[in-house]
């Protein structure tokens, strides 16, 4: 069930989750709408801002920001800078585009919208079998840490954990530069198994995994085309979502660069929306 129906937002929580949102994420379902509309009318006011308004949005990232309202805004501010900052990330998502499709193949989504993962997080498992020497050599510092500021600071997310499997040789190397831009917390949440799948069961339940990794859940291709299958079904969404971004000639205020957000030279004037 959707968390949302016309724009406002339809509670999709068991009692437990409630519970658990309003202990460790301060969400109270009395203020819970005031402080959506505090967020909006926020957004409305922002000239270099063209932001999604609806319910469901700004709800995921007041949770994320544990409904503090001066950091959602800073993390919204954030999210819609980095994506017109990176839109070789942000641009050009149509499930239907054979360079999409064969990423979608690969399994490589985020959920959007379950409702459940904004309150009690998520733990990833990362794969690193097919990894080789020349993956790694096109992590640049200046790509990771990009790539790390946009995971850490952009997405109202609650990462639970991070486990790496099947760690290649130089693994090492690599690792120790993306955990260099790692914020503390995090780093406390990474778990390297190796081959050791006995290791990643005491971090992530073995009956939740899919058959390839000694769980029950069904089979990695059965959840890849099941995923793939939604993300086409919301083609027009995607297509829809390129439109919001920032405009940082119309930003109260210095504008950002490039430099401002990823310590990099240069600026991305040049790629501001009217």
């Amino acid at each position: 069930m959707s968390p949302e129906r016309d724009g406002t937002y339809v509670c999709t929580l068991s009692p437990e989750l409630l519970d658990q949102a309003c202990r460790e994420l301060g969400e109270s379902p009395s203020r819970r709408q005031d402080d959506i509309e505090a967020i909006r009318q926020w957004l409305l006011k922002q000239p270099h801002i063209t932001a999604r308004l609806d319910d469901w949005t700004i709800l995921r990232f007041l949770r994320g920001c544990k409904f503090s309202l001066e950091r959602t805004k800073e993390k919204l501010d954030m999210f819609y800078t980095c994506r017109t900052a990176v839109p070789e990330w942000f641009k050009n998502r149509d499930p239907l585009d054979p360079k999409t499709k064969q990423i979608l193949d690969l399994g490589d989504l985020m959920l959007e919208e379950d409702e459940q993962q904004t309150v009690a997080g998520f733990v990833q498992i990362l794969d690193l079998a097919d990894v080789t020497a020349a993956h790694g050599l096109q992590m640049s510092p200046a790509l990771v840490k990009k790539a790390m500021t946009v995971w850490q600071d952009c997405y109202p997310t609650r990462p639970k954990g991070i486990n790496y499997i099947n760690t290649p040789p130089g693994f090492e190397t690599i690792f120790n530069l993306f955990k260099s831009f790692m914020k503390e917390k995090m780093k406390k949440r990474v778990h390297v198994h190796g081959s050791d799948l006995e290791s990643l069961y005491k971090q992530v339940p073995r009956d939740i995994l899919p058959i390839e990794y000694g769980g029950t859940n069904g089979s990695v291709d059965d959840i890849t085309r099941y995923w793939a299958k939604k993300v086409e079904d919301k083609r027009d969404w995607l297509l829809n979502d390129e439109k919001f971004c920032v405009n940082e000639s119309k930003r109260l205020g210095k504008p950002k660069t490039s430099s401002d957000l990823f310590g990099l030279e240069g600026t991305f004037r040049k790629l501001e929306v009217d």
